[in-house]
């Protein structure tokens, strides 16, 4: 019977984990296996330790039985020391520590380019978005002092109006005063004149008395 090592897909949506196991070639993928020998899960970081596990022992045996692992499970197993699986890998696998480390270091050199241009489009939006939200301020700002000022202007005006016509109404009141004051000096200059005209007769007719009786005497 072929065999095959490979992975068989566990968990839930969105959150895989696979088994490693060995299994007849014509079983489907996630079909019944012979043996289980490790485990992979990629929701772990790299650099965890029980992100791929493996029992060597088993690894070897099924190996030396002629069991063949897919590209994937090569990968994995070239990875941690299994260099006999090196024909199952893909082509373009780099086969090398250097190889890989440089594959890697470009890959992490995108991510971080990637994570750059990301941050400095979440700076540039928010300066931009910080900027227009100044720009309303000062605008509303500018819009409530033109409001303020037009209404003290508004208010100087009424005000100045305002004492423009009580001045107004204090000049007639005393122009009116004045005149009043006026016609009365006049009316008692004439009251006065008329006074003395008739003294000045009455005092006239006195003298005029005497000389009229001398005459009649005569």
């Amino acid at each position: 019977m072929a065999t095959r090592i490979r992975l068989a897909r566990g968990g839930s949506k969105k959150r895989p984990f696979y088994r490693l196991v060995v299994t007849d070639k014509r079983s489907p993928r996630d079909g019944s296996f012979i043996e289980k020998i490790g485990t992979y899960n990629p929701l772990l970081d790299d650099k965890n330790e029980n992100r791929f596990t493996f029992d060597k022992e088993r690894v070897e045996y099924w190996l030396k039985t002629g069991a063949s692992p897919s590209e994937k499970v090569a990968i994995f197993l070239y990875n941690n020391g299994f260099k006999t699986v090196e024909r199952y890998l893909p082509t373009q696998y780099p086969k090398s520590v250097k190889e890989r480390d440089a594959i890697n270091k470009k890959k992490l050199d995108e991510a971080n380019k990637k994570k750059a241009e990301q941050e400095a489009k979440v700076k540039a939006e928010q300066e931009a978005k910080a900027k227009k939200e100044a720009e309303a301020k000062a605008e509303q700002e500018a819009k409530a002092k033109a409001e303020q000022e037009a209404k003290a202007k508004k208010e100087a005006e009424a005000k100045a109006e305002q004492e423009a016509k009580a001045k107004a109404e204090q000049e007639e009141a005393g122009k009116k005063e004045a005149e009043a004051k006026t016609e009365q000096e006049e009316v008692k200059k004439e009251v006065e004149a008329k006074v003395e005209k008739t003294e000045q007769k009455a005092e006239e007719t006195t003298q005029a008395a005497p000389e009229e009786k001398k005459a009649e005497a005569k």
